[in-house]
């Protein structure tokens, strides 16, 4: 099972528009990562996203190239400043429920993508491979996406991809 994790797009500022949607920068940012992602075979079964407004274009913009008519799952858990300890115990669980009777895993089919923010997605990915550090572990630019892997319990980080990596 992989576990993609997401930050938004670069957004507005508060002074521009205070609900602070995606920026045409965030936008352009998000749809090469999309692109990007297609390109490579990522195909989540869900997408969970943070309840502020630029999380959620983020995630309706990699849902409509990754996912076409997959419903977005809006939490509450998954902001800037929560803890990722909800985050990691439920993708321990998806992980297990991803195991078949062979001690593998069924490839893609439980795969999840969580878009939220920073320092929220440096601490989860900490959390997840046991590293100290915290917020500092992993630097996150606007649309990055980390891919984690479940194998036998344990997650390790696969890549982290930022959108500057893939020009445009």
């Amino acid at each position: 099972m992989r576990l993609y994790l997401v930050r938004h797009g670069d957004a507005t500022s508060p002074q521009e528009n205070p609900r602070r949607p995606l920026s045409a920068k965030g936008r352009g940012e998000v749809e090469r990562m999309a692109s990007f992602l297609a390109r490579s075979g990522v195909r989540p079964r869900r997408v969970i996203h943070s309840e502020k407004l630029r999380a959620g274009e983020t995630a309706a913009i990699l849902a409509r190239a990754l996912a076409p008519g997959l419903m977005l799952e809006e939490s509450e858990s998954l902001g800037p400043e929560d803890s990722p300890d909800r985050l990691i115990s439920s993708a321990r669980t998806w992980a297990a429920s991803a195991l078949d009777g062979r001690g593998g895993t069924n490839a893609t089919t439980n795969d999840v993508m969580a878009v939220g923010h920073m320092p929220f997605m440096a601490r989860a990915v900490a959390g997840l491979v046991g590293a100290d550090g915290g917020s500092k572990f992993a630097d996150f630019a606007t649309g990055a996406v980390a891919c984690l892997e479940s194998e036998n319990g344990r997650w390790r980080l696969l890549w982290l991809v930022s959108p500057e990596l893939l020009g445009g």
